[in-house]
């Protein structure tokens, strides 16, 4: 799985590529909590390039969306991949995020004032 950034302005923004599965998902992990440590309130996880997100993958989601909203932060996803979109619609998780279909919409959601 490859793991790149971005920042725009005050958002991080995090491109996954490939397979977030059990082997990968811990490097992601780490390097999430690494930006959440050095202070990061606001993030986009853009999924267009995501071809396959495991069970630990999703936890993972899960856990940087509930550390960023005990600090009153956000989390953002976008662009999701088909394969991405239908396991959150499985499991019932895709009402529970923000979600926007492409990553200028996840940036507006942050510029117009979290709409």
């Amino acid at each position: 799985m490859r793991f790149t950034t971005l920042t725009e302005g005050d958002v991080q923004i995090i491109f996954l590529e490939g397979r977030m599965d059990l082997a990968n998902s811990m490097k992601a992990e780490s390097r999430l909590n690494e930006m959440l440590g050095e202070g990061v309130s606001k993030m986009i996880i853009d999924f267009e390039k995501l071809e396959y997100l495991s069970s630990s993958g999703l936890r993972i989601i899960i856990s940087v969306d509930k550390k960023l909203k005990d600090r009153d932060g956000k989390l953002v996803l976008s662009n999701m991949s088909q394969p991405v979109e239908n396991l959150f619609n499985i499991t019932r998780l895709y009402d529970l995020f923000t979600i926007r279909k492409s990553l200028s919409e996840a940036l507006s959601y942050f510029r117009d004032g979290l709409k």
